[in-house]
């Protein structure tokens, strides 16, 4: 392996783990702020928009487009419904992705 296939692979590996640890961190601070009565810098509505954003970035570091990802998250939303086992916020869910 070269020298610059090994910075590729390093590079990859090192932006991986930044995006779990992100991704982490954004779910801590998403519940932190849950539990707060006030006082906090970010919203519910911004810490979850980071959330996906970081769920697509790593699906796309795993090798899944971002259209795959949407397909297989409306299939699983489907197989819910289907099975009955679905609330209505998932029937929901499942209406936004189809538009």
């Amino acid at each position: 392996m070269s020298i610059n296939s090994n910075i590729d692979i390093l590079k990859k590996v090192t932006d991986i783990e930044r995006l779990k640890c992100e991704l982490l961190s954004n779910t801590a601070g998403f519940f932190k702020i849950t539990t707060e009565a006030h006082g906090s810098d970010k919203t519910g509505t911004d810490i979850l928009c980071a959330l996906l954003i970081n769920v697509y970035l790593l699906a796309e570091q795993h090798g899944i487009n971002f259209e795959e990802l949407d397909a297989r998250t409306a299939s699983m939303l489907r197989t819910n419904v289907l099975s009955n086992n679905a609330t209505e916020e998932t029937k929901k869910l499942l209406r936004h992705l189809m538009e």
